[in-house]
Parts: C-alpha cells; sequence; structure tokens
C-alpha cells in the first residue's frame, strides 16, 4: 500500500497548523509555501480536511485555516482516512464480498492483521508528536563530512 501525495501534502500542512496552533488561523499561501505544495492542489485538500472535523477555515483579510482540536487529540490514522479514504493493503479487501474467494482466501487474515497493525501504528502518531519531532529535527546541528584526499 501506498499513501498518495494526498495524504502526504494533508500530513505536511497539519504539522504546519500544529506548529502555529493558537496563533490563529494561517493563510493557504504561507501553508503551500512552507511545504513547497501548490496553491490549488493544497485548496483541494484543506477542502477534504474540513468534513471530518480536522480544520476549520475562515475568510478574510487575516483568514486561513487552523487546526479544529489540539494537536494533541488529532492522530494520524484519522488524518491518512480522511484523505485517502480506506486504507487497505490489497484492493480486495475493500468489500470482500465482491472477492469470489472470500471464503477461500488463506492470505486474508494476513491482510487483515497488516491493515489492523498500520491503523494501530498510525493511531498511536498525534500531529503534535510529528511538530514535536520537526522541531527536534531542525534543532540538530548538521555537520560536513570532510572529502579525504
Amino acid at each position: 500500500m501506498k499513501i498518495s501525495t494526498i495524504g502526504r501534502y494533508a500530513t505536511c500542512a497539519l504539522i504546519c497548523l500544529a506548529e502555529q496552533y493558537g496563533k490563529g488561523p494561517v493563510s493557504l499561501k504561507t501553508i503551500a509555501t512552507d511545504q513547497s505544495i501548490s496553491l490549488k492542489y493544497l485548496e483541494n485538500i484543506m477542502r477534504i480536511l474540513i468534513a471530518p472535523g480536522i480544520v476549520t477555515s475562515t475568510r478574510g483579510k487575516s483568514g486561513g485555516f487552523m487546526l479544529k482540536r489540539e494537536p494533541k487529540k488529532i492522530f494520524m490514522d484519522e488524518v491518512i482516512c480522511s484523505a485517502e479514504g480506506i486504507v487497505m493493503p490489497i484492493h480486495c479487501m475493500e468489500n470482500s464480498d465482491l472477492c469470489p474467494r472470500r471464503d477461500t482466501c488463506p492470505a486474508k487474515y494476513m491482510w487483515n492483521d497488516l491493515k489492523e497493525s498500520l491503523m494501530k501504528s498510525l493511531h498511536s502518531v498525534s500531529l503534535y508528536d510529528l511538530a514535536s519531532h520537526k522541531k527536534k529535527l531542525a534543532g540538530v546541528k548538521v555537520t560536513k563530512r570532510k572529502k579525504k584526499k
């Protein structure tokens, strides 16, 4: 299973909002510039994140987007499912009634376990965790290696 650019960019945009949480709305242009995402594409992604109550938007000169809840209360399983739709490791699990082998497939338990592990892992990470990790990474001093002669 691959997370699409929608899921990846939604994550990046929400990390940006988590970093600005409590400081008021963040403009779409600011998020797009900060995260190197096309403004038009980001607009569509943010619209997707309004419906499940992850973000809210305000119009006007000082408008923009804000997280609807604290970053500690928004987990990545919700973000990825909102952006990607149903998260399944293989397509036949999306609607097992359509699979002619649903009753005899020995691998379906493995695929189900994989899905459950993925969702559990995503639920263990909040936007707060990701924003905190970004701050730690920004504070790390990178030194260049000296070239050997």
